[in-house]
């Protein structure tokens, strides 16, 4: 039996507030729940990660300048890969939701996740 654990960020201190996106969805963020559910076992459930950044726009946690600049783009496939190398670079599965269920669009987000998923390197 598979065990999927939802490593989501849930902290209202995450959303804008002036900040620029929202960051519930960074690349650079989600790392620490991704972390802590690697410690657990199983599937690592996160949502596509939308931006990076949150590091600075928080003053939270350290890392190089370059990590934004030149270390990786804005590119959904760069950002899903920095979820994919702290799942221990691939060896604990990472799947990705495909969001919100939004009606008509839903098939077409859900195929675009599983592209970018597979892509970086996630669980088919």
């Amino acid at each position: 039996m598979a065990t999927i654990l939802w490593c989501y960020l849930r902290n209202s201190a995450f959303i804008d507030q002036g900040r620029g996106p929202d960051y519930h969805v960074a690349a650079d963020l989600t790392d620490r729940p991704t972390i802590s559910g690697n410690d657990r076992g199983g599937l690592i459930k996160q949502k596509l990660p939308e931006c990076n950044g949150g590091y600075e726009a928080f003053k939270f946690g350290k890392t190089h300048k370059k990590v934004y600049s030149e270390l990786s783009s804005d590119h959904p496939i760069d950002l899903t890969r920095y979820q994919v190398i702290n799942c221990y670079l691939g060896r604990a599965g990472l799947i990705n939701s495909g969001g919100a269920s939004a009606g008509e669009s839903d098939l077409a987000e859900a195929v675009k996740t599983a592209v970018v998923n597979k892509r970086a390197g996630g669980t088919d």
